[in-house]
């Protein structure tokens, strides 16, 4: 598990607590700014690991698609997700968050993903998919 995050000459330098396959088990980190590039100083705001990604957020696009889900479903594809789409897919995942029928995972998800949306859209900047 990511405990703290550090910049030296702004490239990003990461602590771990947890064993190197913390690391190798990460498929994508979701970092905000003006691109995925490290010169741009991107902030990480959080990550999926490849289980998450390559069966929970399926399964949940399966049963509610939604903008975000679909964006996310390639585990192994960069992406950026502008403002547009942020805001849409908030409005979705907060229709989604109400469904009776939402295992504790699946909620948990999806929390996760509306804090991170929220994060992008309050700073004004893209929201990128960058495929560890």
């Amino acid at each position: 598990m990511c405990t703290s995050a550090h910049y030296l000459n702004n490239i990003p330098l990461v602590v771990f607590t947890d064993t190197l396959y913390t690391i190798t088990n990460m498929a994508y980190d979701l970092a905000v700014g003006k691109s995925n590039l490290i010169k741009d100083n991107p902030t990480i705001v959080g990550g999926l690991e490849f289980d998450d990604q390559n069966i929970l957020i399926n399964k949940l696009n399966k049963k509610y698609p939604s903008t975000i889900f679909r964006l996310l479903s390639n585990p192994f594809e960069d992406i950026t997700i502008q403002t547009e789409q942020l805001i849409e897919s908030k409005n979705e995942l907060f229709q989604i968050i109400v469904k009776p029928d939402l295992e504790e995972e699946e909620i948990n998800m999806v929390y996760k993903l509306i804090a991170i949306i929220c994060f992008a859209i309050n700073s004004g900047f893209p929201l990128h998919g960058i495929a560890d």
